[in-house]
């Protein structure tokens, strides 16, 4: 007779937990020796008398709380498997051929099979035998277990009993599955693939805590299966495993579970559950030895959008479980950057990134000492994820002036600062992410765009930050950087006075030796030169943008223009003009030596004395476009301060003869 407990309290208490103080471990193992090859007698009472003595004894435990069953030998733990795998094959086989009358006995033998099933499968290295089996039988010991599913012929949602039953069957599957490669190659079929989308679009009922709890198992045996598998993996898309789980992430929210404490319990798990097997199935798309790659990963991450995923998924990353923020984190990575997404409502994400990444900034500033820097590893890498899709949401006009009404600036200021103090490799990319979401930020068709300039400006560690990326940054942030500054426009010269971190720099001294590093050597872009054949854009694109910022301060502040004459007189950065193939970066150069030359005019009389310097500016005059304009203008301000001089200096010298 079988126990009173409830069978379906949890995966690891099929039958009750507590140690019993009573018990003879020797003498239960020894009792279940001698039922094992009862279990398989071909009198049918006999059998089913020793299976049910068997379900009753394996729930024993010993003072230490571990089954009584841990200890059988291993050849023992083998037989109880081949007895327990023959008698589902010889009840799956009964029920498809016995009468009606025989039905319900037929099924309660093979249900209690199925619960040792269970059990024992829960018992820690007690699978080892299974897998063995499974190979040695070709994987029918595996297969076995998967007949013992219904074939379910209507179409109708599975009731509460039904899938109570199915939860035993999939709680074993996925312990052999996970324990087994045998096991998991055994499953490697279409039709299983099938029998599992066909159970899980069964589960249209009102979600209770039964169906979350069959929804969560399958789901982790499916993702056992069809990873590494292309044609199991695109089985289960096209039968709607990208929609069946999003829908699970709304019966996680229902108003039945909400209100059921148990039901949430099981929800909570589900959502995990969900968002680990939508990041499998992303990545699993992005295969390289999928065929059709492109167009299958699309399809996927497509289905992933029109059933609302972004939004679904973006409420998890401020989960307190660290597992479920980072399944949904990677979720939002994959599908960020997609062109439909800007259709849709991102305020909630962007809401929702925003917070995290204010909660990990601070946590990176509170951080106790970390040696080994494990924990700073484990916080940037997370900040990485949560930055990366903000940073890609930022181009849409509604994210970036929802964005610009936050403390987005600030936010992404600190960042920058906390995460330059902490040395692995994902602090390049988060640097990189807020340096993107600043310049979104400033883009002019973002009407919030003043505001975020002056935050930018007036912000306490603002042109510090900024700064120091000039000075230590590596290129592509180098050119973020630069390009933030050009975006200021009005008002910045008082960063003349602004000095680097470590008092080192300031914005003269990383403008002029960043200009003379890239513009006289490949170093940074050798490899770049040597793949492609030619020079790194991003090197040139930061040039073009220094020599303009340059310019802007040269105009706005005379006493910068002074002090960089001089830099200029050591090295002329200037002459990078005749040598660069690169005529995009013409005229910003151009255009800076007709600032300074007007602001400081005694650099003039140096330039002009650069023979090579004033060959290339006469010879492109002669080609009558904006550049040729501008060069014609140049050659007429250096001569006019070549004449001033000259005036000057007779005057002077009459003066003197007098």
């Amino acid at each position: 007779m079988m126990t009173g407990h409830d069978p379906f309290s949890s995966r690891a208490s099929t039958c009750s937990t507590q140690a019993n103080e009573n018990v003879d471990p020797e003498k239960t193992r020894q009792m279940a020796s001698e039922l094992i090859p009862l279990m398989e007698d071909e009198d049918d009472e006999v059998r089913q008398r020793a299976t049910q003595s068997f379900y009753k004894l394996m729930a024993k435990k010993d003072r230490s709380g571990q089954s009584c069953l841990m200890e059988l030998p291993y050849g023992e733990k083998k037989k109880l498997f081949e007895v327990l795998v023959a008698g589902v094959q010889r009840s799956v086989r009964a029920l498809h051929q016995c009468p009606n009358q025989d039905k319900g006995r037929l099924e309660t033998e093979l249900h209690l099979i199925l619960r040792i099933l269970q059990y024992v499968g829960n018992i820690p290295k007690a699978l080892e035998p299974f897998g063995e089996l499974t190979e040695e039988t070709g994987g029918r010991a595996t297969h076995a277990i998967f007949q013992a599913i219904p074939a379910y012929k209507d179409g109708k949602p599975l009731d509460a009993e039904e899938q109570m039953k199915l939860i035993v069957i999939f709680l074993f599957l996925h312990s052999i599955l996970e324990s087994s490669e045998h096991c998991r190659r055994s499953c490697r079929h279409v039709p299983v693939v099938r029998k599992f989308m066909e159970i899980l679009n069964r589960l249209l009922v009102p979600p209770r805590y039964v169906s979350l709890r069959l929804k969560k198992v399958i789901y982790a045996c499916l993702r056992l299966i069809i990873l590494r598998n292309e044609d199991l993996l695109k089985e289960a898309v096209n039968r709607g495993i990208v929609e069946n789980l999003l829908k699970s992430l709304d019966d996680a929210v229902h108003p039945n579970v909400v209100s059921d404490p148990k039901a949430s319990r099981h929800a909570t798990a589900l959502q995990l559950a969900v968002l680990e097997s939508l990041v499998a199935i992303m990545k699993g798309s992005k295969n390289k030895g999928i065929s059709d790659r492109a167009a299958f990963s699309e399809d996927v991450l497509g289905r992933f959008l029109r059933n609302d995923g972004f939004r679904k998924t973006a409420r998890y990353i401020i989960s307190v479980s660290p597992k479920t923020s980072e399944s949904a984190l990677l979720c939002l990575c994959y599908t960020a950057h997609l062109k439909e997404l800007r259709n849709q409502n991102l305020r909630d994400p962007a809401n929702y990134l925003l917070e995290l990444l204010k909660r990990l900034t601070n946590d990176i500033c509170n951080m106790r000492v970390d040696p080994e820097g494990k924990a700073q590893k484990k916080i940037t890498g997370i900040l990485n994820k949560a930055l990366s899709p903000l940073a890609s949401i930022s181009q849409v006009k509604e994210v970036k002036e929802q964005l610009s009404q936050t403390d987005i600036v600030p936010t992404c200021l600190n960042c920058i600062e906390q995460v330059q103090k902490v040395n692995n490799s994902d602090v390049t990319e988060i640097i990189e992410s807020c340096l993107i979401i600043l310049t979104n930020l400033l883009n002019a068709n973002n009407q919030h765009s003043a505001q975020v300039r002056a935050e930018l400006l007036h912000a306490k560690n603002g042109p510090v930050v900024l700064l120091d990326q000039l000075s230590y940054g590596d290129l592509s942030n180098k050119k973020r950087a630069i390009k933030i500054l050009c975006g200021l426009n009005e008002d910045v010269s008082a960063l003349y006075s602004t000095f680097s971190s470590d008092g080192q720099w300031n914005f003269a001294t990383a403008l002029y030796y960043g200009i003379d590093k890239h513009s006289s050597s490949d170093e940074a872009c050798t490899a770049h030169r040597e793949h492609f054949g030619r020079r790194c854009p991003d090197q040139d694109e930061y040039l073009k943008f220094a020599f303009n910022f340059l310019r802007t301060l040269c105009m706005q502040s005379l006493e910068f223009a002074s002090d960089f004459a001089n830099y200029l007189k050591k090295r002329n950065i200037i002459e990078y003009l005749y040598r660069c193939t690169n005529e995009a970066l013409h005229m910003p150069i151009v255009e800076f030596a007709q600032t300074i030359v007007s602001r400081e005019p005694q650099i003039g009389i140096y330039l002009r004395s650069n023979d090579l310097f004033k060959n290339y500016l006469e010879n492109r005059a002669k080609k009558q476009d904006a550049l040729g304009i501008k060069c014609l203008e140049l050659l007429g301000l250096l001569s006019q301060t070549f004449l001033s001089s000259e005036l000057s200096n007779a005057i002077e010298f009459a003066s003197f003869a007098e």
